[in-house]
């Protein structure tokens, strides 16, 4: 595991539910190792790539604010940073600036999404 998970809380919640509870990085962990085995497995063209459900990728997942997505649970992180545009939560080390105002702290994605609108006005 990185060191910089050790400390990370993380909440979940299953697809119905509307409310966020608290989990463990293990539970965690244990969740996205299962996962990876049923896709391996299953051997199915129309399940997702397993290597977006490697312990690295999934850690790296939830640190830059995404959810990740098992078959039982949605995973998220509980503490950090909230995205002013999406409302995600981030750790600090990751996310961006805003374009917009150059001082606003936003997730990576939105970061992304800003940059590439940016991209898209200068050359029309």
């Amino acid at each position: 595991m990185l060191n910089f998970a050790k400390d990370m809380k993380i909440e979940m919640k299953n697809h119905e539910e509307k409310t966020w509870r608290p989990s463990t990085l293990e539970n965690f962990l244990q969740s996205v190792e299962i996962t990876r085995n049923i896709i391996i497995e299953s051997n199915n063209p129309d399940y997702p790539d397993s290597d977006n459900y490697t312990e690295d990728k999934a850690l790296w997942a939830i640190r830059t604010g995404r959810t990740v997505d098992t078959p039982m649970l949605l995973f998220r992180l509980a503490e950090g940073i909230i995205c002013h545009i999406c409302g995600a939560k981030f750790q600090d080390v990751a996310g961006a600036l805003s374009r917009r105002d150059n001082q606003t702290r936003i997730c990576s994605d939105c970061g992304m999404n800003e940059a590439l609108e940016d991209m898209k006005k200068s050359i029309q």
